[in-house]
């Protein structure tokens, strides 16, 4: 189609599969720079429409990884663009890693490029990630996962972090197949043992970071389905269920019951019955709840509705956390207030939900870290909730509506990075599974596997110690961004240079 010679087409065949071998569900994390370097010697042998070439590399990755679309319970009439969500989503993925290839092409024997593509790499996922159109979804730092020497270095650096040592270990290995040069052997093997080493330490730092008090905690997965309508039998369902699931840990005495986004149906604070139900569950076990459900409050004059978790104790809410980062196409229409007024009214079955404000809940005079559902993705507001002196993380979710497809596993395995980098225990409570205790080594301690019903009882250390990425940030990305800005320039001048000199 393009006219690439055999070895070039070979290398992009290698590359698809091992790219997609790396991550969940396969897990063969060491594939990663090996797949880099796979590129690398692609875009040696790519002379002409790499932009192009670039997304239908990337294309099948993000195909793979978000065909879970198609398996969204909605609507009846919103189910028709599911299929356009399904070929959109891939290819504005792609689009990132396809400029990657443009800018990189060129410089890929330059021996700076060490630093430059990486950095290059690192920017343009930062970029995809964040705003309000972010969208981290396998990102490469999700990857390495079941790399438990290399994953603990997120907690000094942050995920990008990672992202970067697998670009620059990738481009180790061109550099050693290019040249067979000893030189880049020696530093390839100095670089992964100073990771692993390092790795190891942050793990070990990551066992004692500063805890004095438990919780004790009980998640209650009820395994109720969503409906996409009110229907009576779901809140009757869902109160069978959660009474069933209080009797069986009356006599454990936990401090606090979790229950999971949208456990709820409707909007609590108006529902006469949820409060019944809250104070029933509440007498039973003698623990305060955690759930999740909707708010719907008048500010500024207007009447905004929310995605919350509310703190029930002693018959009333005393704290609660709005959902901050809503689901773009699914909680709210991005830049709706921007839009021109017909197109202002034009729904495809999204919902008009506002967005919160990062802050811990306070429980016992010790904070909570809440992340509801999506937010779980986005390590930006975890580490802030940890900044804010969070002690433990919360992950709220109702993945139910994906069925049994690989996202609620996905998202569920995301949620492992976040203990990591903040050093802090995640408890996950999932409608549908699945539902975890995650230590700060991102190891599932204990889990309710998905569509079943349980509980799940564990008392969790509060940990006060911050770690070196909670205090520091995303520093990495700041630091590729420097790189790059300078390599280009550098280059153009250098460039400008030459031509006058000719």
């Amino acid at each position: 189609m393009f006219n690439l010679r055999k070895d070039s087409l070979l290398w992009a065949v290698l590359f698809v599969i091992f790219y997609i071998l790396s991550f969940y569900p396969f897990n063969l994390y060491f594939l990663a720079p090996v797949s880099f370097f796979i590129l690398f010697l692609f875009m040696e042998n790519c002379d002409s429409k790499v932009f192009l070439k670039g997304i239908l590399l990337f294309y099948p990755f993000y195909a793979f990884h978000t065909f879970w679309i198609l398996h969204l319970k909605t609507d009846p009439g919103v189910e028709k663009y599911l299929i356009f969500g399904l070929l959109l989503l891939p290819l504005y993925l792609s689009l990132y890693p396809a400029i990657f290839l443009v800018f990189s092409r060129k410089y890929i024997k330059n021996p700076v490029s060490i630093l430059f593509i990486p950095s290059l790499w690192v920017l343009l996922e930062y970029i995809k990630s964040i705003g309000p159109l972010g969208f981290p979804w396998m990102n490469l730092y999700y990857s390495q996962l079941e790399n438990t020497s290399f994953i603990s270095l997120a907690s000094l650096g942050g995920p990008y972090f990672i992202s970067f040592l697998i670009l620059m270990l990738g481009y180790f290995l061109f550099m050693i197949f290019k040249k067979h040069s000893q030189k880049y052997l020696f530093w390839t093997f100095v670089v992964i043992s100073l990771l692993v080493l390092t790795g190891n330490i942050m793990r070990f730092k990551l066992k004692n970071l500063y805890h004095v008090e438990r919780i004790k905690i009980a998640v209650l997965q009820p395994n109720i389905l969503p409906r996409n309508i009110y229907d009576p039998r779901e809140w009757l369902s869902t109160r069978d269920s959660l009474i069933y699931l209080a009797e069986k840990i009356r006599d454990d005495s936990v401090d606090l019951i979790v229950l999971s986004e949208s456990a709820i149906p409707g909007y609590f604070r108006y529902s006469f019955r949820a409060h019944k139900l809250m104070d029933q569950i509440s007498r039973i076990t003698g623990a305060s709840i955690l759930f999740g459900t909707q708010d719907k409050r008048k500010e500024n004059g207007k009447y905004r509705i929310f995605n919350t978790a509310m703190l029930f104790e002693k018959g009333q809410i005393t704290d609660q956390y709005d959902k901050h980062h809503l689901v773009p196409f699914g909680e709210w229409l991005p830049y709706q207030d921007r839009l021109p007024g017909p197109l202002k009214n034009i729904n495809l079955g999204w919902g008009d939900f506002s967005p919160g404000k990062i802050k811990p809940i306070t429980f016992k005079s010790h904070k909570l870290g809440i992340l509801i559902c999506f937010e779980s993705i986005f390590p930006e507001i975890s580490r802030k909730l940890a900044e804010m002196g969070a002690e433990v993380l919360f992950v709220i979710t109702n993945d139910g509506w994906f069925g049994r497809s690989i996202g609620p596993l996905e998202h569920f395995e995301m949620a492992r990075l976040r203990a990591v980098e903040t050093g802090r225990y995640v408890v996950r409570s999932a409608k549908t599974g699945v539902s975890a205790i995650i230590d700060p080594n991102g190891r599932v301690i204990k889990e309710i596997p998905l569509f079943v019903k349980g509980t799940l009882v564990y008392s969790v250390p509060l940990i006060k110690g911050k770690t070196i990425y909670a205090r520091t940030g995303d520093m990495i990305v700041i630091f590729s961004f420097l790189i790059v800005l300078v390599f280009l320039v550098y280059n153009n001048l250098y460039t400008v240079k030459e031509r006058r000199h000719n």
